[in-house]
């Protein structure tokens, strides 16, 4: 009975650990929901940035209605009825432009070129800002494609 307990409690403290640097990792800025596509938008834990007090994460605002108005499904992808997500994470600038973008979690059949065509191609972000001066960030933005 011993070894079983044992294996129990390093699977719990595993899964415990996960759940913690998932919720460091991944704290949602924004859901969004449509029938055919979905967008989230999620901080990406950086190294340099703490959001604490007096400081901002990067927004933008309306993101539902981007994703919804310039995403294109390719046609190879729905001809294959290929449903996932993409997450992209994008670098944003002091100035809050979307200087890079890296597929970090792929769907393929041109729906990670799809994402990444979204994502390039964004307007002006707010950046984020520490103590009122802008800094750069990174965030994790998946796009969700569901047929209907």
């Amino acid at each position: 009975m011993k070894p079983f307990r044992h294996f129990l409690s390093a699977t719990i403290l595993c899964f415990a650990g996960i759940l913690i640097v998932q919720a460091q990792e991944s704290e949602p800025l924004l859901a969004v929901s449509n029938p055919t596509l979905e967008a989230t938008s999620k901080r990406k834990a950086s190294p340099s940035i703490d959001f604490t007090k007096g400081q901002t994460q990067a927004q933008f605002k309306n993101l539902q209605n981007y994703v919804a108005n310039n995403i294109k499904y390719p046609e190879i992808a729905q001809k294959n009825s290929l449903e996932g997500s993409v997450s992209v994470l994008v670098h944003i600038s002091e100035q809050g432009k979307i200087t890079d973008a890296k597929v970090i979690q792929s769907l393929g059949l041109g729906c990670d070129e799809a994402a990444l065509d979204l994502v390039s191609n964004m307007p002006t972000w707010t950046p984020a800002s520490n103590a009122g001066v802008f800094v750069k960030s990174k965030q994790v933005i998946e796009i969700n494609f569901r047929l209907q």
